[in-house]
């Protein structure tokens, strides 16, 4: 076993028993995703990565504050996202002139 492998399971050892099943679950969900959703959210990671420490802080503050929202609201947050995504480029920007104007 290299140095690395050692302290990741002596790490591991040392989780609770429903730490151990939250981190089986993560990976079963992980092994589940279709490989080009793995491969964004490798990209999303490594991006999180190159940011600067107050980005990396101010993003875990806005994704606590989303976590946070109801259920209810995240899923009507993400359907009015997919909506918006699906316009094109024009009537996004006839949308983002009509609101400037106000």
């Amino acid at each position: 076993m290299d140095e690395d492998m050692k302290r990741n399971w002596k790490t591991y050892q040392g989780l609770t028993p429903d730490d151990k099943n939250r981190l089986r679950d993560k990976s079963q969900r992980w092994q589940s995703l279709p490989p080009e959703e793995r491969q964004e959210m490798r990209r999303r990671m490594e991006r999180y990565r190159e940011l600067p420490p107050q980005d990396q802080e101010r993003y875990q503050q806005r994704y606590q504050q989303w976590q946070s929202l109801p259920r209810e609201d995240r899923d009507r947050i993400r359907d009015r996202l997919r909506t918006w995504d699906s316009l094109s480029p024009q009537e996004q920007e006839d949308i983002r002139r009509r609101f400037q104007k106000r």
